[in-house]
């Protein structure tokens, strides 16, 4: 990320400023500053992803995935990237299932175009096997494949992934982003059965051959180290 420095300089030069153009230049420096914070990023808020059992955390401001299996822990964070697309080559290769990626749009505008594509579902089992397929590549011993096909029948049952496009859909994350972080009450989570747990902008999944996990930076549950208050 790119820093922008500022430097002071000393100027002999001389001048006067009336008292109108005092203020157009005041409001010049508003308008500006306003138009930086609007363009600030929007994952900005920390946001925290740790695995199931192994004392693991990572903190970062943008969307993670997480995955613990075979005494190894794999937390990613930022842009997946070229990662994604090694992920979406491993579901097609043991899933024989296709999934659109996104490698230059950050997790919340590729969900966003999987909304429209009405793909959710599918998004997201890549968002959660992303950190998989990574540990997999450095450590492949301790990655069983069966972990694509457990997490997939997991989170593609219908009542399943129909919360699932619920609560990552465009419009959650309009109505959580600015969503209070403390003191949570359990009704925030929306489906806690058979090991998969989905919340607004998060989803853990736990199989006999791992756990996996993906948090977006708007969740609200994004400073919880998983997906429940």
């Amino acid at each position: 990320m790119s820093q922008t420095g500022f430097k002071r300089f000393a100027c002999p030069v001389t001048f006067q400023i009336t008292r109108q153009a005092f203020t157009v230049v005041i409001i010049s420096i508003v308008i500006i500053f306003s138009v930086g914070l609007i363009s600030m990023p929007a994952a900005e808020a920390e946001v925290k992803c740790s695995c199931k059992t192994i004392d693991a955390e990572g903190e970062g401001n943008t969307s993670c995935t997480a995955n613990e299996s075979g005494g190894k822990c794999t937390i990613d964070y930022n842009l997946f990237a070229q990662r994604e697309v090694r992920a979406a080559a491993k579901l097609r290769q043991i899933l024989n299932l296709s999934v659109t990626t996104y490698p230059r749009l950050d997790a919340t505008r590729a969900l966003q175009q999987a909304a429209m594509r009405r793909e959710l579902p599918k998004q997201i089992l890549l968002y959660l096997l992303v950190a998989t397929v990574d540990q997999q590549e450095s450590y492949p011993r301790t990655v069983d494949n069966n972990i694509y096909r457990a997490v997939e029948r997991a989170i593609m049952k219908r009542s399943v992934s129909g919360t699932i496009e619920n609560e990552f859909h465009p419009a959650a994350m309009h109505r959580y982003k600015n969503f209070r972080t403390t003191n949570l009450s359990s009704s925030i989570v929306k489906w806690n059965r058979n090991g998969i747990v989905v919340s607004p902008g998060c989803i853990s999944v736990d199989t006999r051959y791992g756990s996996v996990m993906f948090k977006t930076h708007w969740s609200p549950l994004r400073r919880s180290p998983r997906c429940l208050p």
